[in-house]
């Protein structure tokens, strides 16, 4: 008798429940005059999908204008069941308005004529 069995390396998991992973993970935080911004990589090749969390555990971190930190932290990447999933999923659909860039002014746009380039 031969049993085989197909797995599926990236393939959706259809959890009913959450699953919780301790890792670690490296930090890095910039402070420049163009960015702040913040990047994890967690460890074991470990990759956040649709609705995971990540909670990256210690102390705040401030930083003096200009700086770069590196840090090690423990993480807890929790994975979303398959509710959350959905949820996420039906809430992008309603949320993406936010991503609009819309402005208001009390005066119209001129447009540009031949002549000068722009209306003055």
């Amino acid at each position: 008798m031969i049993i085989a069995a197909i797995t599926v390396p990236h393939a959706p998991s259809l959890r009913f429940w959450r699953q919780k992973i301790a890792t670690g993970c490296t930090v890095q935080v910039k402070h420049t005059n163009e960015t702040l911004e913040a990047h994890v990589a967690l460890d074991d090749n470990l990759q956040a999908n649709l609705g995971d969390r990540i909670f990256v555990h210690g102390a705040p971190v401030q930083l003096a204008f200009g700086e770069t930190l590196f840090l090690r932290r423990s993480a807890t990447l929790t994975r979303a069941s398959i509710f959350d999933k959905l949820w996420v999923r039906l809430k992008s659909i309603f949320l993406i308005t936010e991503l609009y860039e819309v402005s208001f002014s009390p005066t119209l746009l001129q447009r540009p004529t031949p002549q000068t380039g722009y209306l003055k």
